[in-house]
């Protein structure tokens, strides 16, 4: 699965550029919750592109086992599989 970690490298990049896009598009929007939402996945990608190639990206903090892809395209930051997070809520 790790010979996939360029191919996320891009997909969060081009959210990366989305994000910051729609960041600049809702800026002075007082009644939208969005900004703050858009930079809290923003500082996400942020820290997973900082960490995409380290050893354990990918891997469960818990059970060592490899988080599934979606998973990680969907949260980029996750660091339990969807078995050990489930356990652990």
């Amino acid at each position: 699965m790790f010979d996939k970690k360029d191919e996320l490298k891009r997909e969060y990049e081009e959210r990366l550029r989305a994000t910051e896009l729609a960041i600049n598009r809702f800026q002075g929007s007082k009644k939208s919750e969005m900004p703050k939402k858009l930079e809290t996945f923003k500082a996400d990608l942020l820290r997973t592109l900082d960490r995409i190639h380290t050893e354990d990206f990918g891997i469960c903090a818990d059970c060592k086992s490899p988080i599934a892809l979606d998973r990680l395209l969907t949260r980029p930051d996750e660091r339990r599989c969807l078995s050990c997070e489930s356990r652990n809520k």
